[in-house]
């Protein structure tokens, strides 16, 4: 497992290595993952998050993406390169609230975070989040794979 300050610096970087999940220990899933940073201030971050019931793709944006006219949306793309997600950011401004103390792993304290519902666990998977500026071309982009199994190591 990758320190929190190896992680920081990773992301400075550009370069993402994460392991572990968002969320309290008392949730649904355990998760590894790795991915690659976008080199983006505006496309910040991948990582699994875990619920209640189900394991979510967490996106953070920054403030200026949702507030830009520059930037239209978030597309999420699969290992085969299958759209399965487009978050569209001017209908979205301001309707996540991001709580820096739950979710500190961000390192920021403002933004939007946005999530891509995966499945229970266990659920596996790649993805390749873009942000789509106003012409349609992506002008960032950043990768995850990770691994989600179930708390208490059983399968379905």
């Amino acid at each position: 497992m990758r320190s929190r300050r190896r992680f920081l610096g990773g992301l400075a970087a550009g370069s993402v290595g994460l392991a572990g999940c968002l969320g309290s220990d008392d949730l649904i899933a355990r998760c590894s993952s790795r991915g690659r940073g976008s080199g983006s201030q505006h496309l910040r971050q991948l990582v699994p998050i875990r619920g209640d019931t189900q394991v979510a793709l967490g996106i953070a944006v920054s403030p200026e993406a949702t507030e830009s006219d520059n930037y239209r949306f978030v597309e999420i793309r699969d290992r085969d390169d299958r759209l399965v997600g487009s978050i569209p950011l001017d209908d979205n401004r301001e309707m996540s609230s991001l709580n820096t103390d739950q979710f500190s792993i961000y390192g920021a304290d403002d933004g939007e975070v946005y999530a891509l519902p995966l499945g229970r666990p266990p659920v596996h998977g790649a993805y390749t989040a873009s942000l789509i500026n106003e012409s349609g071309e992506s002008v960032a982009t950043a990768t995850m794979r990770f691994n989600c199994y179930a708390e208490d190591g059983s399968l379905p």
